[in-house]
């Protein structure tokens, strides 16, 4: 994206916005990577000497980040940051601790030390939450002039779609995860349990199944329409519909069948373009609903 003088601020942080959701549907290489282009923008755009996204660790009890993509103009070429906890020092990990506990975006100026020619004399913060957990953070620094109420309105024209890169980056990691377990082995995506998974073809023909689906329904290759409720079929359908077109992970309560017992599934969807393929992970929470029917029997 070259800049135009003749076009404000909050029209290329629009055209941004829009590149950001065009790369995640097409997304050929990669959401981190599209992280990585996007950070280069916006510094750009705004013309902050340091800039930052980061997604948080959710494993660790000490906060940190899983992923750290740096850019800052005291260097030609930056390369994406962090694979697992940064073991390097970075002034990121100091703003982390500084929005922890905080939902709302801010900015801050300090004028004594730009007079001084102190780096991060100014700072702007917008945390990313996901189900009131948060699950990354972007941060841009050193603009000459401060920043305002009015850029960071206009920031947040990007934000929304950094939260959907951000968060189908997180749940491919889970899914990839999902392969490797072995019960009685969980792990945990936004506080809530996730390790039933399966892919897909575009005939709805199972391919591919982890440990805990072949536990639940086999590990015979058929069709999913065969496991799935026929009073849901239409709301599976649209789940993959709108993976498909929206290029975001898709979720709902989807009822399968079990010996003849009825399973609801917390189930998300996700299209791999590239495979042309269809990724299910989900948690069971029949009990919920169990508990909800004797409930109303009482």
């Amino acid at each position: 994206m070259t800049l135009n003088t003749t076009t404000t601020i909050k029209d290329h942080l629009y055209g941004l916005r829009e590149c950001i959701i065009d790369q995640l549907k097409n997304n050929i290489k990669g959401e981190l990577e599209i992280l990585h282009q996007t950070i280069h923008e916006l510094c750009k755009i705004t013309s902050s000497t340091y800039g930052f996204i980061g997604l948080i660790d959710q494993d660790l009890e000490k906060l940190n980040y899983s992923n750290l993509i740096e850019c800052t103009s005291f260097q030609n070429n930056i390369p994406m940051l962090g694979n697992g906890p940064l073991n390097t020092s970075s002034i990121a990990v100091k703003y982390l601790k500084l929005a922890h506990g905080k939902q709302l975006p801010f900015f801050s100026y300090d004028e004594d030390k730009y007079r001084t020619q102190a780096s991060w004399f100014s700072f702007l913060l917008i945390p990313i939450f996901h189900q009131n957990q948060q699950i990354g953070l972007i941060g841009l620094c050193d603009k000459r002039e401060g920043y305002s109420k009015n850029l960071l309105r206009s920031i947040n024209l990007c934000s929304t779609a950094i939260y959907h890169v951000m968060l189908q980056q997180i749940e491919k990691v889970d899914m990839m995860k999902a392969f490797d377990l072995t019960p009685p082995s969980r792990f945990f995506c936004d506080k809530t349990i996730y390790d039933i998974m399966s892919t897909i073809d575009e005939n709805g023909t199972i391919v591919l199944s982890n440990i805990m689906w072949n536990e639940c329904f086999g590990c015979k290759k058929n069709q999913i329409l065969q496991m799935i409720m026929h009073q849901d079929h239409h709301l599976f359908f649209k789940l993959m519909e709108d993976a498909q077109r929206s290029g975001f992970t898709e979720s709902a309560i989807v009822r399968m069948i079990k010996n003849n017992k009825i399973l609801y599934l917390n189930m998300r969807v996700i299209n791999l373009r590239k495979q042309n393929q269809i990724q299910i992970i989900a948690q069971d929470v029949s009990e919920r609903y169990t508990k909800k029917a004797k409930i109303k029997l009482l």
